[in-house]
């Protein structure tokens, strides 16, 4: 069933007839069932929404993800096209009149490797030119982990000397991805190695670390002491990346996060239009402190949170997801970090106290191995950060009150920009060396 805020959206939008089906889960699910001939059940996964133009979504159901595209009716020739260039067997249904495709993954146009990795002969091969004769037993599958429609594709796969990653881009994003990451495997922190990539298919394999992610909720001895320990050091871990020098990436200069938040400020204004003015004008307040805020570039992770922080069982904190790193402002991964922090407080998936002292121990690893703090440009970042954030509980069905985590980050980051940012700790030294005290799990890249 659609909340009003989505009813709203399917109104003012009747181009995409099928955007309305797309929304709703309980409906898209009687609608395969009817075309599969059983129960199929539907989990918002992952939505990309263009206003007028198109809608598409990975949604699990019938126990496999799937992908439903939702085109303008007046653009049937461009779904007759998708349908014709898809490779057999991946079309599961198709309604001409609401404009609504539904494939599996490998129908993916953008990520092209995902048409050849079901093959296991054509797989097999691939994977033996990528990562050497013998590294794949035969018939081993990668194990989806997650999936961004025509973007993004991430999967766990099982080789003879361990589990590896691997990492479908688009053609034209795979090579500044790999370079990414291979021209930080060498230094501190410990980052992934790349083991192979093919730049035909956007294709890389990525040396998967084992650990667990330093946010793991499953961890029992969550108590302050255990996460000052952890936080500290995923914070020192950070200053190193950031001190590293010689590393040869481009540059991302103010402009560019200003575009960032003038395009999550659109969205969020045709997601909630009664949001429109406020969001406008707190995105021209960010606007006018980034470019106020330049300083030399130096590395950074580029979407830095907690869960790219990945905790051995020795206690050695590595970095992962490295595959956006360039030359930039340190103080947007601080921001980006914080920003995430405040997104699962909204969501009840941690509660302030817990967000404040993690933020106030990630600082304080910060600052003791190095890393300076300013926390003017920290709060421009953070502001930044949570306002495009805003539209992820929407895109990614985190919760069916969607409407109001929006407001509610909307709030955060306004109030970012009249609050300083946390900096000074919380506990005292020795909690910050203080070994984890847990079991370790796998963690991801």
């Amino acid at each position: 069933m659609l909340n009003p805020a989505e009813v709203s959206l399917a109104v003012r939008d009747p181009a995409l007839p099928g955007l309305r089906l797309l929304l709703d889960n309980e409906r898209l699910g009687e609608w395969l069932s009817d075309l599969l001939g059983r129960e199929v059940v539907i989990r918002r996964r992952h939505l990309r929404y263009k206003p007028g133009t198109s809608c598409v979504l990975h949604a699990e159901g019938a126990g496999q993800p799937l992908l439903v595209s939702a085109y303008r009716p007046a653009d049937s020739a461009k779904l007759g096209k998708t349908c014709k260039q898809a490779p057999a067997g991946t079309v599961v249904g198709v309604d001409v009149p609401l404009g609504v495709l539904v494939s599996t993954l490998a129908a993916d146009r953008d990520l092209v490797a995902l048409a050849v990795l079901p093959d296991e002969s054509r797989r097999q091969l691939l994977l033996d030119r990528m990562l050497g004769e013998g590294a794949v037993l035969p018939g081993a599958e990668p194990e989806m982990l997650r999936y961004k429609p025509h973007r993004r594709w991430v999967g766990l796969l099982p080789t003879t000397s361990g589990p590896v990653l691997l990492r479908a881009y688009r053609r034209t994003a795979i090579t500044s991805a790999a370079q990414a990451v291979s021209r930080l495997q060498d230094g501190a922190p410990r980052t992934p190695r790349l083991l192979g990539w093919d730049r035909r298919l956007g294709l890389a394999a990525v040396e998967f670390l084992a650990g667990r992610p330093a946010h793991d909720p499953t961890v029992a001895d969550t108590t302050a002491y255990a996460d000052a320990a952890v936080f500290g050091r995923v914070g020192a871990a950070l200053a190193r990346l950031h001190q590293r020098s010689g590393v040869r990436l481009p540059e991302r200069r103010p402009a560019a996060d200003i575009a960032a938040v003038c395009a999550a400020t659109e969205h969020l204004s045709v997601l909630l239009p009664e949001l429109a003015r406020s969001v406008t004008r707190l995105a021209d307040r960010i606007a006018e402190g980034l470019n106020r805020v330049d300083p030399p570039p130096v590395l950074v992770h580029g979407d830095f949170s907690a869960d790219q922080a990945v905790v051995h069982r020795d206690g050695q904190v590595a970095l992962i997801d490295l595959d956006s790193a360039v030359l930039g402002d340190p103080a947007a991964d601080l921001g980006c970090a914080a920003a995430a922090m405040a997104r699962d407080v909204v969501l009840g998936e941690l509660t302030e106290p817990a967000r404040t002292d993690r933020l106030v121990a990630l600082h304080a690893g910060y600052r003791e191995a190095g890393g300076l703090l300013d926390s003017d440009r920290m709060r421009w970042h953070d502001a930044a950060h949570l306002l495009r954030r805003a539209a992820e509980p929407f895109r990614l069905g985190l919760t069916t009150d969607w409407p109001q985590a929006a407001r509610d980050l909307v709030q955060a980051a306004d109030s970012a920009l009249s609050e300083p940012a946390l900096s000074e700790p919380a506990l005292s030294e020795p909690a910050l060396s203080e070994p984890v005290r847990s079991k370790p799990s796998m963690g991801r890249n």
